[in-house]
């Protein structure tokens, strides 16, 4: 009795596992893969000082990369379920990230600094490409974040263009003398003296 009683209980406890990726969004009809793979969300942004990368495939495996100047590259490959997937697929509709304009491609420089969001998702299926300084934008932000919630590195990004550092050190005003503080020491002025007569 007891064993049947124990073998319940772990019964109830499987049952209470989130149920595999492929089983998110019920019968909703899946849009094309990404690139005719198995990928259903592509995030990337690249600036001057590398690139970042978030990739989930149909099955919930999820990839993550960074390459950045002067660093090790890194790398996390984890699993999401279908909770996860259904999730981000709500917030992102929530938020209409497929309305999202992208930048024409006359606008990107030779060595550029962009962001893009691809979604393979039922009911959202689009691709979303812009200059990283419109990526900062405040709509854009908030799709962003819904992204990087679900695979959970921070924004590394932040770090200025060098030439655009070095013009704002040409440009910054010179620095006004300091005023003379209480507690600084104050020349010594005569005091009772009487002029000679």
């Amino acid at each position: 009795m007891r064993r049947i009683a124990l073998l319940i209980a772990l019964c109830s406890a499987c049952s209470d596992d989130p149920a595999p990726a492929t089983e998110a969004l019920g019968d909703e009809e899946w849009p094309e893969a990404i690139d005719g793979e198995d990928l259903v969300v592509r995030w990337r942004a690249r600036d001057l000082w590398g690139t970042e990368q978030f990739e989930i495939h149909r099955d919930g495996d999820t990839t993550y990369s960074m390459a950045r100047v002067g660093a090790p590259e890194l790398r996390v490959d984890r699993r999401v379920n279908a909770d996860d997937l259904t999730e981000l697929r709500d917030r992102l509709v929530e938020l209409d990230c497929c309305a999202l304009s992208s930048d024409p491609v006359t606008d990107f420089p030779e060595e550029p600094t962009e962001a893009l969001l691809e979604l393979r998702l039922p009911g959202l299926s689009c691709d979303v490409h812009r200059l990283l300084r419109h990526w900062d934008d405040e709509e854009t932000v908030q799709c962003d974040d819904a992204v990087r919630q679900l695979h959970g590195r921070i924004r590394p990004r932040g770090r200025p263009d060098p030439a655009e550092a070095e013009a704002d050190e040409d440009s910054a005003p010179e620095p006004e003398p300091e005023e003379q503080t209480a507690d600084e020491e104050q020349p010594d002025e005569p005091v009772g003296e009487v002029p000679p007569g």
